[in-house]
Parts: C-alpha cells; sequence; structure tokens
C-alpha cells in the first residue's frame, strides 16, 4: 500500500552500433560518426530511446531512407506548430513484464509505472495524429496499442499517488475502516491510562509507543506491579520497562488479525491486476519498442533543427551536391567546443568578421565524379572531406543533412574515409604504409554507389613517387565509377585534374593581406599551398624564407608560384570588379532617388496648388457672401451705384488671381523655400508651414533634424522636414488673394476714426492697438454668442472657438456676450488680455453691436 513512486533508473550513454562493411570503425571514427551519436544521445530523453540510439544502423533501400527523411521532416513540423511532446512519465518496464509473466506480485507503484506508460504513449499517439497532413506520422502512430482495457482497470484501481484506490474495492475499504476505529479505540484507551491520576507517578513518559507491532507504555521499573500487562522491552539501563496494557492486549489482537486481513486482500488485488498486465507484456513491449522509436525520432529532429539541416534529394546515382554544407559539430556550437576544433582540423571554418561557421557548395554530377582539392594548410580542407562524408553517412542513417535546402546527397552504399595520420609504432607502419594498408583492404570492392574520401593521398613517401601512386590511384576510382574527393599538395595531381575531364580542380581560398585562409570552396582552379607565406607569419626567418623562395622561382616546374601570382591578379580583379559594381549600384541608387524626389516634388506641388485654390476659392466664396451683405445695406441706403462697383471689383480681382501664369513655384518671390535641414536652427527662428499656409515658429528639433515641435500661436505641433520651408521672400504672413483683401480692407479702416465704446471706460482699458481692428463682417464663421451660459462656460467656448478659428485663419473674429450685469463681459475681456491666442481686442463699434460685443484679433 506504499504510496512511494519508484524513480526511473538513469539513462544510459548510448552505445555505437555494430560497424558494417564499408562503413568500418576506422572510417566512423575518421568522420568523427560517434560524436554525432553522442550529439544525438543529449537529446534523448528516455531509455528506450537510448536502445533504438545503440542499435542504429545504416539503411540499404531508397525507400526506407526516404520514408526515414519524410518522418523527420514531418516531426520538425509537428514542433513548428508548437507541440512540446512530453516523455517525462515513461518509465522502463522491462523487469516488471517478465515478474508479472511468471505470476509474479507487482506493486501498486511498479503497476502506476505501467498506467503511467499507457498514457504517456497515447498521448503521443493523439500528438503525432493531430494533423492529416503528417501521413508518415500517422502511420507510425497506427503502431502503438492503446490497451484500453487494461488502461481503464489500472487507472480505476490506482491513485494518482501509485496506491491502491480504495473507493474501487468495498471490502479493502470496509477492512480499512475497521482498522482506522479500532486503531482510535486503542489510542484513546493508552490515552486514557496517562492522564489517570492514581498513576501518574507510574509512567517514565507520558506517552505510548509500538513494539514489535504491539502498543506499550513506558513504566518505571519500581512500579512494574501498579500497572498489569505484558512486557515487550526494556530499556538499556533497565529502568524503563515498556508494557502493554492488558485493558489493549485483546483490541491489539483484533488489530494484528485485521491488518493480516487488510494485506491479504490487498495482495489479492495485486496479484489480479499483475496478471491482467502480464497478459499484456507483448503489446507492452512492442509499445515500449514504439517510444523508443520515437523518441529517436524526436531527437533527430531536434539534432535538424540544431544544426540547420534539411531533408536532401535521395537517388542511388552516386551524385553529391551539397548547397550550403558545414560540418554538424561546428553548427551545434556548444556541443563541439573544445574538441570538434581539433578533430575537424587545425583551424575552424569561422567566418572571422560574423563568428558564423562558413558554408559551402560541393557538386559533384554528370562524369565529374573526382574532386581534388588543394589550397594551404589549415585552409579547412580537411573539415570540406569530413563534410561531406558526414553528409553521406547521415543519409545511409535516414537523417538530415546539415545543408540549405534543394542539396541531393546519393545513397552510398559502402563509404571510405582515409583522413588523418594512421601511423602506428606497435605495429611498425608510417604513415606512408598505413595509408597503403588502409587502401589495399577496399581498393577491390570500389564500385559504383561507394564514396571514397582521401586526405593528403601518399604523402609519407618520396614526393615524385607519391604523385606516381597517388594519380594511379584516381585512376583506378575513375574507372571503377566511385565518388571520389581527395586532398593534396602535389603540383602533379593539381595538373592531372586539369587534364582530366572527369575530374574537378577545386580549392580552399587564401586571403594573401591578412595571411589567413578564409574557408571558401573556390571550383575549377588548383590553389597554391601558401608555405612561404604561412612560415613568415608564424614568425620563420624571414632570410630563410626569401632564400627558398628565390630556390623556388628558379624552378621552372614551379606551379606554386605561377599559381599564387594567379590568384594575386584574380584577387585584385575581383576587387576591382566589386568596386565597380558598389559604383554602378550607388549611381542607381542615386538615380532612383531623384527619381523619387522629382515624382514627390510633383505630387506635392499638385497637392499645393490644388490646395491654395480650394483655399482661394473659399475665401472668394467667404468674401463674395460678405460683399453681398454689405450690398443689401448699401441698397437700403440707395447706395447701388457704390454696391455695384464694389462687386466689379471681387469678380476683377478674382479672375485675376485665378490665372495659371499667377501661380508661384518654389523660388519665385513670395514662395517658400525648402529646407535641406533643420540641423543649426535656433529655437525661436520662424518658418514657413505651406500645409497651413501661415508662419510657425520653431520649439525644438527632434530625431537628429528629421523632425521638429513647432508653434503657432498657442497651438503646439510636431512636423517633419519636407512638412516646413524657409520664410517667403519677403516674408508675407499671409500668401493669396484672399488675405490681400482683408489686408487691403484693413489698411482703408485704419483712417476711419473708431466708434466709442458705450460705457466709455471700456475702451480707455484697452491698448492703443486694438483700435486698429478692421470692421469685420459678422457670419458663422468668425461669430461666437455666448450670451447665457454662465462665465467658466463661455470661457471654454471661447478656447475652442479660437482654436478652431486659427486653425481655419479666420480673424478678426466676434464675441457675443451681451450686457447683463457685466460679469459675463468683464471676466471674458480679462481672460483675453492673458490668451496666447489674442494679439489685441476692443468693444465693438457702431453697427457692430457697441459694448455687447467684442472684436478680436487673432495671433495668426
Amino acid at each position: 500500500l506504499s504510496t512511494r513512486i519508484m524513480p526511473p533508473p538513469p539513462l544510459i550513454p548510448p552505445t555505437p552500433p555494430t560497424a558494417q562493411p564499408g562503413n568500418s570503425a576506422a572510417t566512423q571514427q575518421a568522420l568523427e560518426w560517434p560524436r554525432i551519436l553522442e550529439a544525438l544521445g543529449h537529446r534523448i530523453a528516455t531509455p528506450h530511446g537510448m536502445e533504438k540510439l545503440a542499435s542504429l544502423a545504416p539503411l540499404s533501400k531508397l525507400g526506407a531512407v526516404r520514408h526515414s527523411l519524410a518522418l523527420i521532416e514531418e516531426m520538425k513540423a509537428l514542433r513548428s506548430a508548437g507541440t512540446v511532446l512530453a516523455f517525462a512519465e515513461i518509465h522502463p518496464l522491462e523487469e516488471l513484464l517478465q515478474r508479472a509473466t511468471r505470476e509474479g506480485r507487482l506493486e501498486a507503484e511498479e503497476l502506476f509505472r505501467i498506467l503511467s506508460n499507457l498514457r504517456a504513449g497515447r498521448q503521443l499517439k493523439a500528438e503525432l495524429e493531430s494533423d492529416p497532413a503528417w501521413k508518415s506520422l500517422g502511420e507510425l502512430a497506427g503502431n502503438h496499442h492503446p490497451l484500453p482495457g487494461l488502461t481503464r482497470q489500472l487507472a480505476a484501481a490506482l491513485t494518482p499517488a501509485g496506491a491502491l484506490n480504495e473507493a474501487a474495492y468495498p471490502q479493502l475499504a470496509g477492512l480499512r475502516a475497521e482498522l482506522i476505529q479500532l486503531r482510535e479505540r486503542i489510542h484513546h484507551k493508552l490515552e486514557g491510562l496517562l492522564k489517570a491520576g492514581n498513576l501518574s507517578a507510574v509512567f517514565q513518559d507520558h506517552l505510548y509507543t509500538l513494539r514489535g507491532r504491539r502498543y506499550v507504555l513506558p513504566v518505571k521499573a519500581d512500579f512494574r506491579g501498579q500497572l498489569k500487562g505484558i512486557v515487550h522491552d526494556v530499556s538499556a539501563s533497565g529502568a524503563t520497562l515498556f508494557i502493554e496494557p492488558q485493558s489493549v492486549v485483546e483490541d491489539t489482537n483484533n488489530l494484528a488479525v485485521l491488518e493480516k486481513r487488510l494485506e491479504l486482500e490487498a495482495d489479492r488485488i495485486l496479484h489480479e491486476l499483475s496478471a491482467q498486465a502480464g497478459a499484456e507484456a507483448g503489446p507492452l513491449r512492442d509499445n515500449e519498442h514504439w517510444i523508443g522509436k520515437v523518441d529517436l525520432l524526436h531527437a533527430q529532429a531536434l539534432f535538424s533543427e540544431a544544426c540547420g539541416g534539411t531533408a536532401p534529394r535521395v537517388e542511388a546515382e552516386g551524385v553529391l551536391d551539397l548547397h550550403g554544407a558545414a560540418h554538424p559539430l561546428l553548427l551545434l556550437g556548444e556541443e563541439s567546443a573544445p574538441g570538434a576544433v581539433t578533430a575537424a582540423g587545425a583551424g575552424a571554418p569561422l567566418d572571422g568578421k560574423a563568428g558564423a561557421v562558413v558554408r559551402n557548395r560541393i557538386r559533384l554530377e554528370g562524369r565529374s565524379r573526382c574532386m581534388v582539392i588543394s589550397g594551404a594548410n589549415t585552409g579547412g580542407k580537411t573539415v570540406l572531406l569530413k563534410t561531406a562524408g558526414l553528409c553521406a553517412l547521415l543519409v545511409r542513417h535516414g537523417m538530415h543533412v546539415p545543408a540549405r535546402a534543394g542539396s541531393r546527397c546519393d545513397l552510398f552504399q559502402e563509404v571510405w574515409a582515409d583522413i588523418g595520420d594512421q601511423q602506428s609504432i606497435d605495429a611498425s607502419l608510417s604513415t606512408f604504409s598505413a595509408q597503403i594498408q588502409f587502401m589495399s583492404g577496399w581498393l577491390g570492392d570500389v564500385a559504383p554507389g561507394h564514396l571514397v574520401l582521401l586526405d593528403e593521398m601518399l604523402t609519407g613517401t618520396e614526393p615524385a613517387q607519391g604523385a606516381a601512386l597517388a594519380a594511379a590511384v584516381l585512376e583506378w576510382l575513375l574507372q571503377r565509377g566511385a565518388t571520389t574527393l581527395i586532398t593534396t599538395h602535389f603540383g602533379e595531381l593539381k595538373e592531372f585534374a586539369a587534364h582530366h575531364e572527369d575530374v574537378v580542380n577545386a580549392s580552399m581560398a587564401f586571403d594573401l593581406e591578412r595571411l589567413e585562409p578564409t574557408y571558401h570552396l573556390e571550383v575549377g582552379l588548383p590553389g597554391a599551398s601558401y608555405a612561404l607565406h604561412i612560415a613568415r607569419r608564424h614568425g620563420f626567418p624571414g632570410d630563410l624564407a626569401s632564400q627558398a623562395e628565390t630556390a623556388l622561382a628558379n624552378r621552372p616546374e614551379a606551379l606554386d608560384t605561377l599559381l599564387v601570382e594567379y590568384h594575386e591578379a584574380r584577387i585584385k580583379l575581383q576587387k576591382e570588379r566589386e568596386e565597380l559594381r558598389r559604383q554602378t549600384q550607388r549611381l542607381k541608387q542615386r538615380e532612383e532617388s531623384m527619381l523619387r524626389g522629382r515624382r514627390n516634388l510633383t505630387e506635392r506641388e499638385e497637392k499645393v496648388r490644388s490646395r491654395e485654390k480650394g483655399e482661394l476659392a473659399g475665401e472668394f466664396r467667404a468674401a463674395k457672401n460678405r460683399i453681398a451683405k454689405v450690398i443689401q445695406h448699401l441698397q437700403r441706403a440707395n447706395s447701388l451705384p457704390m454696391a455695384g462697383k464694389v462687386r466689379e471689383e471681387l469678380a476683377a480681382l478674382e479672375r485675376e488671381y485665378d490665372r495659371p501664369d499667377r501661380r508661384k513655384t518654389a523660388g519665385d518671390p513670395g514662395v517658400p523655400a525648402p529646407l535641406a535641414t533643420l540641423t543649426g536652427l535656433q529655437p525661436g527662428t520662424e518658418l514657413w508651414l505651406p500645409a497651413m499656409n501661415r508662419r510657425v515658429t520653431l520649439d525644438s528639433i527632434l530625431d537628429g533634424g528629421a523632425r521638429a515641435r513647432v508653434r503657432l500661436g498657442a497651438l503646439a505641433m510636431e512636423v517633419a522636414l519636407e512638412e516646413v520651408a524657409a520664410l517667403p521672400s519677403p516674408a508675407r504672413e499671409r500668401e493669396g488673394p484672399a488675405a490681400r483683401v482683408r489686408e487691403g480692407s484693413a489698411s482703408r479702416k485704419k483712417s476711419a476714426p473708431h466708434p466709442p465704446a458705450e460705457d466709455g471706460g471700456a475702451a480707455a482699458l484697452l491698448p492703443e492697438s486694438t483700435r486698429e481692428i478692421p470692421f469685420p463682417l459678422s457670419t458663422g464663421d468668425n461669430t461666437l454668442d455666448v450670451r447665457g451660459l454662465s462665465l467658466e462656460e463661455a470661457l471654454e467656448e471661447a478656447e475652442r472657438f479660437f482654436d478652431q478659428c486659427t486653425m481655419k485663419h479666420v480673424s478678426p473674429v466676434m464675441v457675443i456676450h451681451g450686457h447683463g450685469t457685466g460679469r459675463l463681459k468683464s471676466g471674458l475681456r480679462d481672460r483675453l488680455r492673458s490668451s496666447l491666442y489674442v494679439t489685441a481686442f476692443r468693444p465693438g463699434g457702431e453697427g457692430e453691436g457697441r459694448d455687447g460685443v467684442t472684436v478680436v484679433a487673432l495671433n495668426l
């Protein structure tokens, strides 16, 4: 009845799979395949997955490889959809199943492990079947056995804590209840004895305990006769006797019987459940293998994500075309440090500027089935060789390759790799002898569909003889149809590749300015070894290097010197081409920028013209309305000749300013000029805001001169650089015919004497400038009536009214407040004296409403 759940055993590190023919331990070690398995092991979550990893073996059929690649691709899609597979509640069951099949009894917590696995497997199955588009995962999910009967039985029999569920077994629950009642009765009797007054001196401690599952009280040895019962134990000093009181002996006997009955009933239930689990041992074992497959598949998807892997196209024609391939251990980053750099070769193929692994395209197809790679030491040749070999091994095991989409890596039935120094003192083998021995073991078996990787082939002997042997090996491999990559410093092999149409010359690029390799593969040209350059870089005496360089230059067959000169000329030409490309690109960008600028300027001009025309038309309409009202008064006053004259003057003025030749552009007098920058302008500088046709004051410069905060009267706003301009020359507060009409009207009214205020005192309090405010013609746009409002309401309405008039460029305006008690009038005029909207104000005059109206000039 224990509620403790035993933890699962620790994961066991994966054991490398048994070496396959052609996939020898030497080839695997040379290509760092064990480290790939180790990286996969880091991503395994269950012991079942570790078992599958340990038995991972190459696939020999195209269909099996493609199916495995599709499974990994769908698993990645499942993860991209946000699904997280849960493996935490999965436990190894083999030992439990063996006991269950031998009619052994499993504990409740062990049965709960079986239930946990069933539930986890069912959840995994549901996740794999969650999208009908994932057909391969759906087929895999179909191999799981849900075992609904066993699952229901165990779920009903066990609690979430891993104990027997008494609610499912009434007899067990009844025995448990009796047991609890009887135990409580015994406790009550024992506590009564401890509290009895006549026995207070008898007990050593006022508590009860157990001895051999019997309840006892600690009695002083001197008071043994005071408490009747059975002595079950004596303290080490002999001063305390542990006595079971006679009053609880019978109850304790009954308690022991109940406990035994409870134990037998629990044992019966556990035997029954264990037998049911044992009957399903076969499907449960199948489920364990299934969970291992899912776990390994999940780890392979994680591995592919970590190294940017993709599913290549796979055929059986011996083609290798990897786009953007890189060594997977370098792509994994922290998992490959520090050993991967050493294992991959001296010097990691990293881009020094970006700190990213350099990716290369490795392409061998058609007639070109052999690539001879040359170049500087520490230039990345060995890493490139390992990258190609690992991609071939990954495909053989049905896994994604560390290359970009669109790659092709055919299924190579055999992979032979000789990389690194295999000399052996124990076997009396030199480097050359070890290479000869290794190649002798498989050269006779090479066939189409095999991949051969040879690093610095046959370099451990006299160079001329080694080169001749190497060329013979290449001829042999070409005749046998193998796909081959080799690295070499032999000039003879570079020439062999140049003259053989089935062989591709390639090199690892070298930066002559920094004297460092770039790790980029350049196909079509052999590479120089740059031995003298590298020697100088690493501190070799300059005189000795120069002496060697002179001796080398005197050799007519010195191909390396010619290659260095050729690469220098090629790099110079590439730089010139790159500079020309950049200049062409800059010119193109400037041309596009100018075209965009012209288009924007044309659009802005059209908008400004359209806006100005609309504003002019509106102002003329307003002016016509005002003149019409004046004409009405003049008609009543029998001044028809003057009315006709005013009408004719307005029509002539409208025709004059509506002519196309009067439309102005930037650069014309009175037209604002665009600003190239706001930088350097001081706060307080006046600028022109074309959108509102008004001058504004610069408050501050924002975003490094791209934007500015400006102020128009009491209004503050943010504008972009292109939305403001320099003041027109000559600067005018307003532009356009309507403004000039107003200014002309104002100038005519200045000479007229201003009517006195009705109260005689209000006008005296106003500045003299207020006497010059022109006579406004009242319209709906320039008149505000606040009669009947409280002072606070009137002030709010006036503030909104002034704001609207400022935006519409309407001034002067009229505020009708009436006479009343004078409080409304006085309060309004007090506020006008401090308002940022107002430049001047005065009481109304004759025909304006006198002191019941205040005429206000706004700060436009």
